[in-house]
């Protein structure tokens, strides 16, 4: 029997779900199938089902898009699955929690650089 991963990246899965979409699974199989080896950190099933659905429309890339006007000031692996945990962990938080728990200060747009009133 396979250990469960204890860690993985959203980019990893994607690349699961791109290799049982092209082997015909729905959906819910795929993420049913996902489900016992990331645990908590399992891509949601709706995510799951929107990845498919990338893929039928003819998408390739796993990454992410780039989209203008959206920096990325603290784009590291680690730092990307510790704001990750921090969401899973806390789905309620605010930025500020998120930016004060990275360490975050003085990034441009993130609170942490607003002065208060």
């Amino acid at each position: 029997m396979a250990a469960p991963l204890s860690t993985c990246t959203t980019i990893e899965q994607r690349g699961v779900v791109r290799f049982l979409w092209a082997k015909k699974m729905e959906a819910n199989d795929v993420h049913k199938e996902m489900l016992p080896m990331y645990g908590e950190h399992c891509l949601s099933r709706q995510a799951v089902h929107n990845w498919m659905q990338k893929f039928s429309e003819g998408r390739i890339s796993i990454e992410d898009e780039h989209r203008a006007g959206r920096p990325v000031e603290l784009a590291t692996p680690e730092t990307l699955q510790r704001v990750e945990d921090i969401i899973r962990a806390e789905r309620r938080g605010t930025v500020d929690a998120v930016a004060t728990a990275i360490g975050c200060s003085g990034c441009s747009g993130c609170s942490a650089t607003r002065p208060r009133h």
